[in-house]
């Protein structure tokens, strides 16, 4: 196990474990990034999700901005918490701690500069990914193969809107507010390094972050992919 700890020019404070696991032969990489505050109330259950994903075959990885982090109290226990997780699962882990309190746009837009994987997959604070989560993403996504344009993709269950269990969304500008429902939600979202490298969320506005992320991703890839599946 390899931890490491520094500062950067922004005064966040970086936590780094490095995996010693040798992986040579996988299917693609895939990190996972949340942005969170110290306090969060499902934050440590959200961290043994992410931890406990079934990564066969998959460079896995984990990235944390973590922000309004006053109490040296508080930022020891979480990071004990972390610690602890990375020693059993052996998954290399990168925390970014910021005393301020970091908006999502901001705090997700740490996390993207500091990937270099194939996918980021975002994830909330308060989400739950099943054990099979990335598996059952790239099944779905190799039964479409033939398509090309699957840079960005994402899932929820809503049956009544789509029968199918898997279906190809236009990314428009019309599902902004009027349609909204038929787009999936930020923390389902997986972007490709092609995506997430050419675009970031806009950190200066209050709402509708994601659907401005939507209209800048349109201009780079045509489709959204929908696995109608809770994952």
């Amino acid at each position: 196990m390899k931890e490491s700890l520094a500062t950067n020019k922004v005064n966040l404070e970086i936590y780094s474990w490095e995996s010693t696991n040798i992986i040579s032969n996988y299917d693609y990489s895939y990190t996972a990034i949340m942005p969170c505050l110290v306090s969060d109330r499902y934050l440590e259950e959200t961290i043994e999700a992410l931890y406990k994903q079934d990564k066969k075959d998959i460079l896995y990885s984990i990235i944390i901005t973590m922000s309004n982090v006053k109490n040296k109290v508080d930022k020891k226990v979480k990071l004990e918490f972390i610690r602890k997780y990375f020693k059993k699962y052996n998954i290399s882990t990168k925390v970014f701690i910021s005393k301020k309190r970091l908006n999502g746009s901001k705090a997700r837009n740490i996390c993207l500069q500091n990937a270099t994987s194939d996918f980021v997959g975002l994830c909330d604070s308060d989400d739950n990914w099943k054990r099979y989560k990335l598996k059952n993403e790239w099944s779905y996504l190799k039964d479409f193969n033939k398509e090309k344009d699957y840079g960005f993709w994402g899932s929820y269950s809503t049956k009544r809107y789509f029968k199918k269990r898997f279906v190809i969304l236009p990314i428009s500008i019309n599902h902004s507010l009027l349609e909204r429902y038929k787009f999936p939600h930020t923390s389902t979202w997986v972007l490709s390094k092609q995506l997430y490298k050419r675009i970031t969320f806009d950190e200066k506005l209050e709402r509708y972050q994601d659907l401005a992320f939507i209209i800048d991703a349109k201009k780079i890839f045509k489709n959204c992919f929908i696995i109608n599946e809770n994952l």
